[in-house]
């Protein structure tokens, strides 16, 4: 056996325990911000890794959760502590009230307010992030009355829907049902905190095959003929060519993308006879 080949196996190795034993905590927290797989997918994790493991991993997730929202807030927590040093009264403040004008009288009750509302706030705020992630974590989500609101706001036919399965909480089936991101833009007020960890986690995609797709259509404009095309038309034609499959929710063939590939070198062939026929006139 070769020396490539022998470091080939020792990739596949590596990839196979980054995949199937060793989660990453990129990986723990994309799953830990869907409210599906934070509730019934940790009892799935439970039962799949028994109850001991299992403890273990909720309690890091959670951990890892908390962690990040402490990201977000920190800056605001050490802004509200700032404001607070800065804004807080002295005691001499209660001397002499009555040589204040009214409107300076009002001015300084409401800077009181404000300030005891801030350190209630910055003390707090640990016990609210803990309490804010148990809650998450905690919350009742069945399956069954989710998804058929989910379908209701988003006035999607539910004909084709197995409840069967639904009601065992098969949570795999369940999982390519629900819609996480809509979920999240109509219950995100319930989890305030929790949400400032999901626009980044979710924006990230599962795949790079949109990338790939990319790719290899721009192979299709990549011969002596076409290198002609100034950037910006090379660009255009590309994400043309491009969001015709996307629009049509499916991944083409070969035959079919060399087609849309096709269709979209004609439409800019036509657009440069024109151009032309226009500065010829």
């Amino acid at each position: 056996m070769t020396q490539d080949s022998i470091t080939l196996i020792g990739r596949y190795v590596d990839s196979y325990k980054e995949y199937f034993e060793v989660l990453r905590n990129d990986r723990i927290l994309s799953m830990v911000v869907n409210p599906l797989l934070a509730t019934h997918g940790c009892d799935d994790m439970k039962a799949l890794m028994g109850r001991a493991k299992g403890d273990e991993f909720i309690t890091n997730a959670k951990h890892l959760l908390t962690k990040n929202i402490k990201k977000f807030t920190q800056g605001m927590e050490a802004e509200t502590a700032s404001t607070t040093e800065e804004s807080a009264p002295s005691e001499d403040d209660d001397i002499g009230d009555d040589f204040l004008s009214p409107e300076e009288r009002l001015e300084k009750s409401r800077l009181s307010a404000r300030v005891k509302r801030k350190i209630i706030h910055t003390s707090g705020l640990a016990d609210r992030i803990h309490a804010a992630v148990e809650a998450f974590f905690d919350q009742n989500f069945d399956p069954e009355v989710v998804l058929k609101e989910q379908y209701m706001r988003m006035r999607k036919d539910c004909s084709s829907v197995d409840w069967a399965r639904v009601k065992k909480n098969e949570t795999l089936y369940i999982s390519s049902l629900f819609d996480c991101l809509e979920w999240w833009m109509h219950c995100r007020k319930e989890h305030k905190l929790v949400f400032l960890v999901v626009p980044p986690v979710l924006a990230c995609p599962s795949a790079n095959g949109l990338q790939e797709c990319i790719f290899s259509a721009c192979t299709w404009f990549d011969n002596p003929l076409r290198q002609s095309l100034s950037d910006k038309r090379f660009e255009m034609a590309v994400l043309l060519a491009v969001n015709e499959a996307l629009l049509k929710c499916n991944v083409p063939t070969e035959e079919e993308a060399k087609e849309i590939v096709a269709r979209a070198v004609a439409k800019y062939d036509s657009s440069l006879v024109l151009d032309f026929g226009a500065e010829s006139e």
